[in-house]
């Protein structure tokens, strides 16, 4: 049960810095 939210938790983080990656390059 922890172990599925904080894998939750680390797939959104990777989301989040993907976006941030593409957001940038597109500026």
């Amino acid at each position: 049960m922890i172990f599925q939210v904080s894998l939750l938790l680390h797939s959104k983080d990777i989301v989040s810095r993907v976006e941030n990656i593409e957001w940038k390059s597109n500026m």
